[in-house]
């Protein structure tokens, strides 16, 4: 495949086994000393490293120097709520010690942006659909739709960000739509209601992986 897979799993015999289901699977699979570096190389990446609250920022920075970069997330701690940090950062979830194979399904699924998950997170985070739409939206957008359930006027709000009023206009424009609501006092609303909540990128329907591998819910 033409898509290149760093690999660092924290472990020595799942690394090495991880790389061996990646070569098998006919992805080129490296282990790499500098990380950043290699993900500012051309070509289409992808990297699959340990994801813990301890080290979340490497997550985020790979992000930001490669906006296309693939990252599969092995988590040491796969609770509900690790699942959804990790799919709020665009990262694509999987428990560290799941089998070489499944990780290799994880990613191929993750190159079509879609997520495995256990079908308990999966049952959790479809709950409430509307929690999922808030997740499409950026910290930025969600700070201006929190603006909105406490009631501010788009000048306080455009004075606030430093912005014009036309400006904030359009970006309210595009939360609506991401939202899929009519306007200010539906989205206000359904913030006031969800907006506390945590929320994931995953949609749903989803199964769960160690049973029933598929092709689950989409990222968006």
């Amino acid at each position: 495949m033409n898509i290149r897979i760093a690999v660092s799993h924290p472990v020595a015999i799942y690394r090495r086994g991880l790389l061996g289901a990646l070569t098998e699977a006919g992805f080129s699979a490296d282990e790499p000393e500098d990380l950043f570096a290699w993900t500012a190389q051309e070509g289409r990446r992808a990297a699959i490293l340990e994801v813990k609250p301890s080290n979340i920022e490497i997550a985020i920075e790979l992000h930001r120097g490669g906006s296309d970069l693939i990252i599969i997330g092995l988590l040491a701690e796969p609770s509900e709520c690790a699942y959804r940090a990790a799919l709020r950062l665009d990262v694509f979830p999987v428990r560290w010690d799941s089998p070489p194979a499944y990780i290799v399904d994880v990613l191929r699924m993750a190159i079509e942006r879609q997520a495995l998950l256990p079908q308990e997170v999966a049952c959790a985070l479809a709950h409430d659909d509307r929690e999922l739409r808030l997740a499409m939206l950026s910290e930025a957008e969600r700070s201006i739709v929190a603006c909105l359930g406490k009631g501010d006027t788009n000048r306080r709000i455009a004075s606030r960000l430093h912005v014009s009023e036309r400006s904030l206009r359009r970006r309210l424009q595009q939360i609506y739509f991401k939202l899929n609501v009519s306007g200010r006092q539906e989205a206000s609303a359904l913030f006031v209601r969800h907006g506390s909540q945590s929320a994931t990128s995953a949609t749903v329907p989803l199964t769960t992986p160690e049973r029933n591998p598929g092709r689950l819910g989409q990222v968006m």
